[in-house]
Formats: C-alpha cells, structure tokens, sequence
C-alpha cells in the first residue's frame, strides 16, 4: 500500500509534510507546497490520486477517488485553505503509476 502525503491546516497554519515530520507554513504556502508534491508524483508517471478528508479526530469526512492530476491541481486552492475552517485534514495518496525504469547514462 502507498503512504499519502498530508496537507493539514489547524487555525489558518498548514503543515505539510509526511507523518511527523510537519513544519508551519501559511494557507498559500501550504497551496504551493501541495500542488509541487503533485507536480513530482506527476512527473515520475503517476496519472491519478484519491484525495480524503478527514476530521481533526481522524473521522473520515469525504473521499474523492480517481482525480486526475489535472483534476487534483484545481482542487487545492479550494481543499487546504477550507480545510482550516472545516478543521479538516487532507489526504493526498498516489495511485501506483504505470511502470517506470530509470537508466542512468555515464
């Protein structure tokens, strides 16, 4: 199973980070910071992301299957800064992508 990467905001400060390792960033650095991840999942093949929210209790509040990158990228403007006021996480996990075979060239 693939680990997500988290983007939580709580009173108008995001972390973004994997597990522990969070660091304090404002609501359009946290944007910035979640679509760059997407960027790099993107960038290695990696085509679609099920995106969840949960609440700050870890209760699952919503789950969007399948996004696109595309579809994914629009969506964070929206999704980290609301996540503040609906003191909500989201959850970002990559869907395995196809194949991919890195060569190194000397």
């Amino acid at each position: 199973m693939h680990r997500g990467f988290r983007a939580a905001l709580t009173n108008g400060r995001a972390s973004i980070g994997q597990g522990s390792q969070k660091t304090n960033k404002s609501p359009g650095q946290g944007v910035r910071d979640a679509i760059r991840m997407l960027d790099a999942f993107g960038s290695v093949g990696v085509q679609f992301f099920d995106i969840t929210h949960t609440s700050i209790l870890e209760e699952k509040r919503g789950f969007r299957p399948k996004q696109t990158l595309s579809q994914a990228r629009t969506s964070m403007p929206f999704l980290v800064p609301s996540s503040s006021l609906r003191q909500n996480n989201v959850i970002i996990r990559p869907h395995q992508p196809p194949a991919v075979l890195l060569i190194q060239l000397d």
